[in-house]
């Protein structure tokens, strides 16, 4: 029900880009759609208008202007190396993102959580659970592990891997999650 107090109902003609509506007591801005809307309100004549960009609000207008100071590492590396010590680039790589987990939800016939492990490089699919589902309670998918760009057939021993999925490799349209292999 619209909130003038009248108890009538929203129709489309009262949803527009750029207009705000008040949905149980609180204030909306509609600042775009998707195409197949824009389709749907050219089809009934009622065209809308082009996208407005979404105002920032205090907490965030905070935190995109927060100063973050920028670590030198090069003397304390400098140091190390010096004294004997330093680190290999892939135990750096474990200590700097030790428990930093990349969450995705995906979906195509089921619905799947994609884990991508951020001290590794590892990525693990699991298919969560749903009570009384009829399905067997087994939620992962696809064990741990890492995920080569590329497969040949070859001899046993001999296929040659152009390297394994990153993050940049990762991307998100909508609602679908996509691993692009180049």
């Amino acid at each position: 029900m619209k909130g003038d107090g009248k108890g009538k109902y929203f129709n489309p003609f009262d949803f527009k880009i750029g207009a705000e509506i008040e949905i149980l007591g609180r204030r909306i801005l509609l600042c775009d759609c998707d195409l197949y809307t824009r389709e749907f309100y050219e089809g009934i004549q009622f065209p809308q208008p082009a996208a407005v960009d979404v105002p920032l609000d205090n907490f965030e207008f905070k935190a995109k202007n927060k100063f973050v100071p920028q670590k030198d590492t090069a003397l304390s590396q400098y140091m190390e190396k010096s004294l004997g010590g330093g680190r290999m680039k892939s135990e750096v790589q474990f200590l700097q993102n030790d428990r930093k987990v990349l969450r995705f939800f995906a979906e195509s016939v089921h619905a799947y959580i994609i884990h991508y492990y951020l001290a590794d490089n590892t990525i693990e699919i699991l298919e969560p659970t749903v009570p009384n589902s009829g399905k067997d309670n087994a939620p992962q998918f696809l064990k741990r592990q890492k995920i080569s760009k590329g497969f040949s057939l070859g001899q046993p021993g001999l296929s040659q891997q152009d390297g394994f999925i990153t993050p940049k490799d990762i991307k998100v349209a909508g609602f679908i999650l996509s691993i692009y292999l180049t």
